[in-house]
């Protein structure tokens, strides 16, 4: 059995960034924990409640993926031009139970925060990325879900083709069989579904009378973030951890192992190979954790799952799912099920009356619909779905829905950019905020003017963003030709179907030119060697030391000022050197000092304060 292997525990080393050692690495809320192996199989990882549903007090601290406490018997495989490797390090445990030989991309690093961990293997010619973090289940809008991504990313300088295989190790707390539910089939024996059979989501719990835990996985959102696997095998575990990639299929099979007496429900999801070219990337990604169903407990029991709030800018199709189990002890006759939708839903596919002649005793049914959103205003409203028959009295379960306005993303740009005298160029940097509990993709944002802005070569006005997470940032930045005149006024603007459009302006100036602090108030001419400098005081803090080192070739002659007693200055002719100190009520512009050049050739003088060179001038005749 594979729930016998004992192993040690370390010491647990835990901070809110963690780039090192420790047994497990493992981040949790309120509803889940998610644990990452770092002992031996490095990378596994498996998937517990803490407190599970808020609806319910069965689910609380049981897993959802089996490995408590070390996980390693859900492993996935990276396909690289058809030779399969298994994503982490070497286990002894797969290996013992196998009896086989595997390819492995090692892990190289791990790196932790509060809400993702990431298992990294930098190999080449292919570098994979495996992002475990908490999602936001649209069933339930609470972060009750792990988002399962890889990406992948190729190092080489020719094409390759990537497939990946996700191997999950479902359990329902102590009961490590339960049916998978899709669509209008619960899954209970060995079956390989193709994309054309998959549902948004499936669900897996033991009873529909007092389930003790609901488990479910997303395979497609309203934004695309999820990448819908070519198929998915549902088998025993054992079928699955024995092959990598290709498995023996045997449509019908058992749950239970060869040997055992107990089913253990695994699934698969498939993900084709693709050609991913030269220094490019590609991601995908699934969702598995908590479900959400709504539920009403009788003779015949029925379920409603569906999500529980939608923004107004939803423009894709969501899935409700419609459950009944006689559970009254004898068949019931003439049973309709009927679901009741608000004005602004209409069905895309199914039946909102489904009826049926009989249903036996202890048989369950799933009825699928897919549902469309017709409206751009904010809801709140509830939808039904009830079950009535000539023998048991009507069961009736409702479910809350809440249509939010759509978002819009905040740009955060400087008012106004000052450019400096001598740049010939311009950096606009701001950041692009998701302030929604939705995620938002393919983002344009495009940065333009009345008038004439130039790029340089290898800059555009409008820019992409793939994929803003909720509550989070994606810096942005452009380089512009300031030029003579650059634009007084540009603009920032944000463009996204799942978001309202955002506008941001921004004022460009020149700085204005500096005023020197040291200039020549009367140059030296031949025949004359004196010549007269002018300190802008004006530049000058008070009570600081200033200092004027004169070469050898120029004497000190005397200084000239509206009020000399609201400026110190005196001589060191050991030093040969100008103190000057400004008074804290000196009030005139400027100071004049009087020199004398002793020989022609080109001298230089500089102010300095603390033997930093604050301006510098040179003097020639």
């Amino acid at each position: 059995m594979k729930r016998l292997f004992c192993f040690v525990l370390g010491i647990l080393l835990t901070s809110s960034l963690i780039y090192g050692i420790s047994q497990h690495h493992s981040i949790e809320n309120e509803f889940i924990k998610i644990v990452v192996n770092n002992e031996d199989a490095l990378g596994r990882f498996s998937l517990e409640t803490t407190l599970g549903s808020p609806d319910s007090f069965t689910d609380d601290y049981q897993d959802l993926i089996y490995g408590k406490p070390s996980p390693w018997t859900s492993y996935s495989t990276v396909l690289i031009d058809g030779k399969p490797f298994i994503f982490g390090n070497e286990d002894a445990r797969l290996k013992r139970r196998t009896k086989k030989e595997f390819d492995h991309l090692s892990i190289t690093e791990h790196i932790i925060s509060e809400n993702y961990i990431l298992s990294i293997a930098e190999s080449s010619p292919i570098s994979v990325t495996q992002r475990c973090e908490f999602y936001r289940n649209p069933l339930t809008n609470v972060n009750d879900s792990m988002l399962i991504s890889y990406t992948f990313t190729n190092t080489d300088a020719v094409t390759h083709n990537i497939g990946l295989r996700i191997m999950l190790d479902t359990k329902l707390g102590p009961n490590d069989g339960a049916p998978i539910r899709m669509g209008n089939h619960a899954i209970s024996e060995e079956i390989k579904l193709y994309q054309d059979d998959l549902f948004h989501y499936w669900q897996a719990f033991d009873t529909l009378v007092s389930p003790n835990i609901i488990s479910q996985g997303i395979l497609k959102d309203s934004v695309d973030l999820l990448t819908v696997p070519n198929s998915i095998h549902v088998a025993n575990w054992g079928t699955l951890v024995d092959s990598p990639w290709d498995v023996p299929y045997e449509k019908g099979r058992s749950f239970i192992r060869t040997g055992e007496k107990q089913k253990d429900t695994a699934l698969a999801l498939y993900y084709t190979p693709i050609a991913l070219p030269p220094f490019h990337s590609h991601t995908l990604s699934t969702v598995y954790g908590l479900g959400g169903l709504s539920l009403s407990k009788g003779e015949i029991s029925a379920g409603l799952s569906a999500p529980k709030v939608l923004s107004a800018s939803q423009k894709k199709p969501f899935l409700m799912m419609g459950y009944i189990l006689n559970s009254g002890g004898y068949d019931a006759l003439n049973v309709t099920a009927t679901f009741t939708l608000p004005d602004y839903l209409s069905i895309v596919k199914g039946q909102m009356i489904s009826t049926y002649s009989i249903l036996k005793a202890n048989e369950q049914i799933q009825i699928p619909l897919l549902v469309k959103l017709n409206t751009t205003q904010p809801k709140k409203d509830s939808l039904y779905f009830s079950v009535t028959s000539d023998t048991f009295e009507t069961a009736q379960i409702s479910r809350p829905l809440t249509v939010l306005a759509s978002p819009t993303l905040q740009l955060s740009f400087p008012r106004d950019i000052l450019i400096p005298t001598d740049s010939t160029h311009v950096i606009v940097r701001g950041k692009v905020s998701n302030t929604s509990f939705i995620p938002i993709s393919d983002v344009k944002v495009t940065l333009s003017s009345d008038t004439p802005v130039y790029f340089p070569p290898f800059e555009k006005a409008s820019k992409s963003i793939d994929f803003i997470s909720p509550y989070s940032s994606q810096e942005i930045s452009w380089l512009i030709h300031s030029g003579d005149s650059p634009p007084p006024l540009i603009s920032v603007s944000s463009r996204s179907k799942q978001s309202n459009p955002s506008h941001r302006s921004i004022s460009l100036h020149r700085m204005p030119s500096p005023t020197p602090l040291l200039s020549l108030f009367s140059p030296p001419v031949a025949p004359q060697r004196f010549f007269s400098l002018k300190i802008d005081v004006s530049q000058l803090k008070p009570d600081l030391l200033y200092e004027l080192p004169l070469p050898p070739s120029i004497q000190f002659v005397r200084s000239s000022v509206d009020s000399r007693k609201e400026l110190n200055i005196r001589y060191d002719e050991n030093k040969r050197m100008l103190l000057v100190t400004k008074n804290s009520h000196h009030n005139s512009p400027y100071i004049l000092c009087h020199f004398e050049k002793l020989r022609d050739d080109i001298q230089s003088l500089s102010i300095l304060h603390e033997k930093k060179v604050l301006d510098t001038i040179y003097i020639n005749n």
